[in-house]
């Protein structure tokens, strides 16, 4: 479950345009909205590994405890889909 993003000023859901849950993968679908570099929270009782990004990189995964984890984005090139593949552990 997405809990917050610091990408876009306004409340933090005009960038995402899709997520797609499976058992296995997390993955998010970008709109051009926002910052080109920032992070996207999310609930998970699984651990959060990086698979793959696309029009963007991701930096880093961080486990903040509590089931919480934070990926870090940079890079967000915009006037293209921008997708993000996290494996669920």
């Amino acid at each position: 479950m997405l809990v917050g993003s610091n990408l876009h000023i306004a409340m933090g859901a005009t960038e995402i345009a899709n997520i797609a849950v499976t058992k296995a993968t997390l993955t998010v679908e970008l709109t051009d909205a926002g910052a080109q570099e920032g992070s996207l929270t999310f609930y998970c009782k699984g651990a959060l590994v990086a698979l793959s990004s696309e029009n963007c990189e991701i930096t880093s995964v961080e486990d903040l405890s509590d089931n919480l984890w934070r990926v870090n984005l940079v890079d967000r090139q915009f006037d293209t889909k921008q997708l993000v593949q996290l494996s669920i552990q």
